[in-house]
């Protein structure tokens, strides 16, 4: 089953992947992720609450929008948002993927020299296969990509 496999901007070369978030204290951030050749752009899309009182529903379609808004955005509009963020691809040294499983929810690391980045989807299903596959062909090389099973997979 694929919730929100990978899709490729037509006429560029970028990837898209959408409904990933990042687990800050007190919130979920969530971003709209854009692989280009030379950088990866984490566009924020939105906010909620830990608690679940101020939980907000109706997240993925919001985030399907906004990443369908930017898909064909030229690259300076990226980045329009101040909690948006780029990564520079020559300082990624690997990409991590981690299946989902009964326990564990599918997990996206950028790690760099500097800091790692983690971002996880909200589906326990979606598929990381798509996402592995369409950014080993987007960096060929260049960066190492590699996909892992969640301990206690079904």
């Amino acid at each position: 089953m694929t919730d929100s496999p990978p899709t490729t901007a037509p006429d560029r070369d970028r990837v898209w992947a959408s409904k990933w978030y990042r687990i800050r204290p007190s919130t979920f951030e969530h971003y709209e992720l854009f692989f280009e050749p030379d950088t990866v752009y984490a566009v924020y899309a939105d906010e909620s609450f830990k608690s679940i009182l101020l939980r907000r529903d109706g997240r993925g379609t919001e985030a399907t929008e906004l990443g369908e808004e930017y898909v064909d955005a030229p690259s300076s509009e990226l980045l329009d948002n101040e909690r948006s963020f780029a990564i520079e691809t020559a300082s990624i040294d690997r990409i991590e993927l981690r299946r989902g499983s009964f326990l564990f929810k599918p997990r996206l690391r950028l790690v760099t020299d500097e800091q790692t980045y983690d971002f996880y989807h909200p589906s326990r299903t979606a598929e990381t296969d798509a996402l592995a596959a369409a950014l080993s062909t987007q960096y060929d090389d260049a960066i190492e990509i590699s996909e892992t099973s969640a301990p206690f997979s079904w």
